[in-house]
């Protein structure tokens, strides 16, 4: 059934959701409406630790709004006690793609709440979430509270030439809003970390522009001081094309084509029929690899090292958060299309001449050995029709200096 969505996120939402055919989350049992519905919010509404029941809710919502008859939808959260940023800024950002659609035939739309017990998550709400639309719950922020949100902008091709682009101007403003957030408590950055989380932000919305065909993304930041361990964390996320759908959708006569087909023969060879979701988690996997790109056409190409800056940078925050520790609590989440990967420093990117930089996710180092599926999974039926970066860990002195 062809969609009924203007909006290009809407649409490719709404196209997943009836691909994983999810009329069995649509039953009475939530007590909808044909003018309300309700979004029951999982107990575990975290893309890092439960990517299956994040998507699932966000695939629900987009399929159960399309009739346009819904004016008020109802969040729920009394029974979610674990969450994290990016789940609740994908699920708001769809909200306001339908609320603005909505807003375009002139019909009333409001929501309502029932809000989560922990004060944590609350916060959140107030700060960048469903709660942060009305300005009674703006004033009741507490003070040691920062954010940061900016989106994909259409006034990109406005900006002169020799300017900053748009996409070095969001990633210094992000490394400001963190500022900001260590000012409160007269720290501040190392000249070290400024650079990398700049060079960081400034590659991945590089690659979100380069390799997907939509130019839709968003980036948040969250640094809540209140907490008795201050949590950083970071959600970056776009529609489009997925990792593995890049290399799929690639040119037959590319180089990238060619590199993809000979890894996969080879790892046939080594353990036997690749299954249909093995073989997406083994190219998105593949995307991850030092020099690798769907954008290489030919032996020349060199492009393949925003991804490697982002794992290397995500190793280096571990290891900080390590230090005077047994353990780190840092973890990052890669979720592309419907495979999901898990970063908690087990695994490291190395290097491996003359391959270059790799990380194979299991004890060999090697790619063509089988992967551990506790941190590589596929969750289909199920699928986001983009890429979500989700980044959480404690902001440890190591990172900051005094002032």
């Amino acid at each position: 059934m062809e969609s009924t969505y203007n909006s290009t996120p809407l649409k490719l939402l709404d196209e997943a959701a009836e691909e994983g055919n999810y009329a069995s989350f649509l039953s009475p049992k939530n007590k909808d409406t044909y003018t309300s519905a309700k979004v029951l919010i999982p107990k575990i509404f975290s893309l890092i630790d439960a990517p299956k029941d994040a998507v699932r809710t966000f695939l629900t919502l987009a399929q159960r709004v399309k009739n346009w008859k819904v004016r008020r939808i109802h969040y729920d959260y009394k029974k979610c006690t674990s969450y994290d940023l990016a789940a609740q800024c994908v699920l708001d950002y769809i909200v306001e793609e339908y609320q603005r659609e909505i807003s375009s035939k002139r019909n009333h739309f409001t929501t309502t709440v029932v809000p989560p017990q922990d004060e944590g998550h609350l916060r959140l709400l107030k700060t960048v979430g469903i709660l942060s639309r009305t300005d009674e719950d703006k004033q009741t922020v507490h003070r040691r509270i920062e954010m940061f949100k900016q989106s994909s902008s259409q006034i990109e091709e406005q900006i002169s030439i020799g300017s900053a682009s748009y996409v070095e101007r969001v990633a210094k403003a992000f490394v400001k809003h963190i500022q900001n957030c260590l000012n409160r408590a007269d720290r501040t950055l190392t000249e070290s970390a400024e650079g990398l989380i700049s060079e960081y932000v400034g590659e991945v919305l590089d690659n979100i522009k380069e390799h997907t065909k939509i130019n839709k993304w968003r980036i948040t930041g969250f640094l809540d001081w209140r907490q008795d361990i201050p949590m950083c964390e970071v959600a970056i996320f776009n529609f489009g094309r997925s990792f593995a759908d890049s290399f799929i959708e690639a040119p037959k006569t590319s180089k990238s084509y060619d590199d993809l087909s000979d890894f996969l023969n080879k790892y046939e060879q080594m353990n036997g029929k690749i299954r249909d979701r093995d073989e997406r988690c083994l190219i998105t996997l593949f995307a991850l690899q030092e020099g690798i790109s769907s954008k290489n056409t030919d032996d020349s190409s060199k492009r393949g090292m925003g991804t490697v800056d982002l794992i290397e940078l995500f190793q280096r925050m571990h290891e900080e958060c390590r230090i005077g520790q047994s353990n780190s609590d840092a973890k990052m989440t890669l979720l592309s299309g419907d495979v999901n990967i898990l970063f908690d420093g087990t695994y490291q990117m190395k290097k491996m001449p003359p391959a270059g930089k790799i990380i194979s996710f299991n004890k060999s180092g090697h790619l063509l050995d089988k992967f551990n599926p506790k941190f590589i999974t596929c969750i289909e039926p199920l699928y986001f029709p983009g890429t979500v970066v989700s980044i959480r860990f404690p902001l440890e002195r190591a990172w900051t200096e005094k002032i």
